[in-house]
């Protein structure tokens, strides 16, 4: 494996012509852009890809746009769109005006390594430690609390998008019986362009937003149960997936686990078994 310093080629010029056209000097992305050789000097990234089957660059990217996301608090696939739309955030990471967006999947997958084992939090901490010196805005940053700040970001931009499809579907195909049903604050919650208006960054506040959406959701599901409802399976067979995967039910409370990366996996102890026969899903 290559330097990582060396990993990113300069900014190239037509980005810095864009970004320096519109922001001024003082920028943080346009700093941590001019910075990136001091703040990547010496971080071994060995322990992020075991097997060794990710290039240099790659691992830098995810790097450097985990800490973006996490200044920004962007979940996952927001962060691809600001790759691709944001001159701001090609200074940062040296990428061409033209470049099409980073594949969000490889986030996810990122954190999950930095998770596994202690001491492989180390690149990110470094690079967290170098930017709080820097006119960057992170007090004594701690690598495992960005990681999962961003990793919850993420999971409720999932749960948002899961019943996002749900109610978008059932207003191409039955309209009426979606106002009928709908409650006032969804056309605000599960519209796409003002999620981050209200994304929370405290974990109090994300397990707030998270409980408030399973409401939403176990509603939505049981209206669905309705002989007059349309029949959405796909969608809701989605839905149903993402919940197994972020929440568990114990004894006495529901569980969100929205403070891991959960992507790929599915407890399944969540679906609750009579409704999911009611909307012939199980099996």
């Amino acid at each position: 494996m290559s330097s990582i310093a060396s990993a990113l080629p300069p900014v190239p010029r037509d980005t810095a012509h864009v970004a320096e056209s519109v922001f001024a000097s003082d920028n943080r992305y346009l700093i941590i852009g001019a910075q990136t050789e001091q703040l990547l000097a010496g971080i071994d990234l060995k322990p992020l890809d075991p097997t060794g089957g990710q290039s240099t660059w790659t691992l830098t990217m995810c790097l450097l746009v985990t800490v973006l996301q996490y200044l920004d608090n962007l979940p996952d696939q927001r962060a691809e769109a600001a790759t691709r739309l944001r001159p701001d955030w090609k200074y940062a990471l040296h990428l061409p005006v033209a470049y099409p967006g980073f594949d969000h999947r490889r986030l996810c997958a990122f954190r999950r390594q930095v998770q596994r084992r202690p001491g492989n939090e180390l690149p990110l901490q470094h690079v967290l430690d170098r930017l709080s010196t820097l006119t960057i805005d992170l007090a004594e940053p701690i690598a495992a609390e960005v990681v999962q700040a961003v990793c919850a970001a993420s999971c409720l931009e999932r749960l948002i998008e899961a019943v996002h499809v749900v109610l978008e579907a059932a207003a191409v195909v039955a309209p009426e019986w979606l106002r009928s049903i709908a409650r006032p604050h969804w056309y605000e919650r599960y519209d796409r362009l003002q999620l981050l208006s209200y994304l929370p960054r405290t974990s109090a506040a994300q397990t707030e937003l998270a409980r408030a959406i399973n409401d939403d959701a176990e509603y939505l599901l049981e209206a669905l149960t309705d002989p007059r409802a349309p029949q959405l399976l796909p969608e809701v067979r989605n839905l149903w997936l993402e919940w197994d995967q972020q929440f568990s039910q114990t004894e006495h409370q529901l569980v969100w686990h929205g403070a891991r990366c959960v992507a790929g996996t599915s407890d399944g102890i969540y679906c609750n078994g009579a409704l999911a026969q009611q909307l012939h899903i199980t099996g």
